[in-house]
């Protein structure tokens, strides 16, 4: 008796995904025969910056709606007020600049780290134990003057390559808490579906600005875990290469 319930549970599951709209990555995956070499013949061993990938800019001033590239809209560019994606992969970074002008769009940081962790530059080192990574030495006294930033790799359902969205220091503390509230349903970030939305919250200084919000929406199928699996190990080697921003127009607030 049991047997054919799982037997009945498994045919229920197996009809309920035949019946969801996949990601257009599936199809991606079907038609390549080495998708990874394909990567190395298309991008080269010197891999790319985030801002070769299209890009989401997260909002400023408390907008609720997020601005993606579009090459049938208009303008190249939709409004959604949620982001619904798979999280291909992450990475954070860190950016210092000695005072607020690295807000100008082209002055290069004089510290930066590719991966959070070590930085490279005036002053470098070990960031966790840098002064500049503490909190309370930004602008508004409360905030780190060296930005933490993470690089999210996104695809969206009709996405057959990667877009960069990049979680400044006001949303780390809602993408991590997500994480791993994930880990509640025993799922990795690229097992599910997941929708990202924007709140207006004020700082301490009383100034406005838009924050992430994430939240899990379904499960992916069996045939898009393995796509996606497939997808993001053929990239991984190319986006861990990925360098951070060093003409970031973004502020917290």
């Amino acid at each position: 008796m049991a047997k054919a319930t799982q037997e009945i549970e498994k045919t229920s599951l197996m009809k309920l995904e035949e019946g969801l709209e996949q990601y257009a990555i599936v199809e991606v995956m079907k038609e390549a025969d080495d998708f990874q070499q394909a990567m190395k013949d298309n991008i080269g061993d010197d891999g790319f910056s985030i801002f070769d990938l299209e890009r989401i800019k997260m909002p400023t001033g408390g907008n609720l709606s997020w601005s993606i590239p579009d090459p049938d809209a208009p303008d190249g560019i939709r409004d959604e007020r949620e982001i619904r994606c798979i999280i291909l992969y992450w990475k954070d970074s860190r950016q210092y600049w000695p005072d607020e002008q690295g807000t100008v769009e082209n002055t290069p940081p004089e510290c930066q780290s590719d991966d959070g962790k070590i930085g490279y530059g005036t002053p470098g080192g070990i960031c966790a134990n840098c002064h500049f990574s503490q909190f309370s030495t930004g602008r508004n006294g409360i905030s780190q003057a060296c930005k933490l930033t993470r690089n999210l790799f996104i695809v969206m359902s009709g996405d057959r390559w990667p877009l960069g969205l990049s979680i400044p220091p006001g949303s780390l503390k809602a993408v991590r808490a997500y994480f791993r509230q994930l880990l509640r349903y025993g799922k990795s970030f690229n097992q599910v579906e997941t929708i990202i939305s924007l709140e207006k919250v004020q700082n301490a200084n009383k100034q406005t600005y838009s924050r992430a919000v994430f939240r899990k929406g379904r499960n992916l199928t069996t045939k898009e875990r393995e796509c996606v699996k497939q997808f993001a190990q053929g990239l991984m080697p190319l986006l861990d290469q990925v360098k951070p921003s060093v003409t970031e127009t973004e502020v917290e607030a």
